[in-house]
């Protein structure tokens, strides 16, 4: 599947600038969906730990091997469904682009068409 960024107006002057440069193929480390996934479960883990210690919803408790093995799956699962729901956003994401494309194509034909003249024939 081709990128709707890519389509290359014909009619264009090859060496003029984009007003607005297109965005790089190569994403962020931030926007990797894995590494998203891993970042929120760390986080995730070490939030609860942190609640359990501190005495957020009920008294502090020191944690022992039991409750950190626990944050660890929670966070584990915590972040797989971080990654799952980001890998859904970025499939949502390139639909929406596709259908604007799409959708910015049809809105250019009849420009495209009145701009051929009324003598020359369309």
């Amino acid at each position: 599947m081709s990128d709707p960024e890519d389509n290359k107006n014909p009619n264009r002057d090859p060496d003029t600038v984009d007003p607005v440069p297109a965005e790089s193929d190569k994403p962020s480390l931030w926007q990797v969906p894995i590494v998203r996934g891993v970042a929120n479960g760390a986080f995730f883990t070490v939030m609860l730990c942190l609640i359990q210690v501190l005495g957020v919803f009920r008294e502090g408790r020191p944690l022992d091997d039991e409750t950190v093995a626990g944050n660890i799956m929670a966070g584990v699962v915590f972040g797989f469904v971080m990654y799952i729901v980001e890998l859904w956003r970025r499939q949502r994401r390139g639909k929406q682009r596709v259908a604007e494309a799409a959708r910015r194509a049809v809105e250019e034909r009849p420009n495209q068409d009145q701009s051929a003249g009324p003598d020359e024939e369309r």
